[in-house]
């Protein structure tokens, strides 16, 4: 960071440095609506999250924070969590939009933060659980998560989750 600072002020080029922060998302009033909602999932969920530069941190200006959040539910209680592995082999229908994490240990370690959330005051806006049904019985799948009312300070907002699991501040 400090020698990207440098080559940036070296050539009088204004930059901004996220120095070790969580990866952010920063959506204003005047945003996109639609790209900004599909920016939030593909962010988030791109990978089941097992991405270290996923979008895991999204602020969103006061003005809109509501309607945002009511936007964001509802499109991650849309997305299809299922078994990647089975649609390829039987050649499913239904698309899959999410699917399992990379080790079962990290369904453990996803819940917990998801208890650690509601023990900081946040408030579980949709997901934080496993998803258990048809073909997602039988792995470590977890359900879109959106955590709200969260503030910058929480544990939940200031650590790498690695996982479908997006703090909305």
């Amino acid at each position: 960071g400090l020698d990207v600072a440098k080559a940036a002020a070296d050539k009088l080029i204004p930059s901004t440095l996220e120095l070790g922060g969580k990866s952010a998302n920063i959506f204003f009033e005047d945003c996109d609506w639609d790209r900004a909602l599909d920016g939030l999932q593909l962010g988030i969920l791109f990978n089941q999250g097992q991405v270290c530069c996923a979008g895991s941190r999204v602020f969103v200006q006061e003005s809109i924070y509501d309607k945002f959040v009511e936007a964001a539910v509802k499109a991650f209680n849309q997305v299809n969590v299922g078994n990647y592995e089975e649609f390829l082999k039987k050649g499913m229908d239904n698309e899959i939009d999410l699917s399992n994490e990379a080790l079962y240990r990290a369904q453990k370690e996803l819940a917990s933060y998801v208890e650690l959330a509601k023990e900081e005051g946040a408030t579980i806006a949709c997901g934080g659980e496993p998803c258990k049904e048809g073909a997602c019985a039988n792995g470590a799948f977890m359900k879109p998560t959106l955590i709200v009312n969260a503030n910058n300070s929480m544990r939940v907002a200031q650590e790498e989750i690695f996982g479908p699991v997006a703090v909305v501040v």
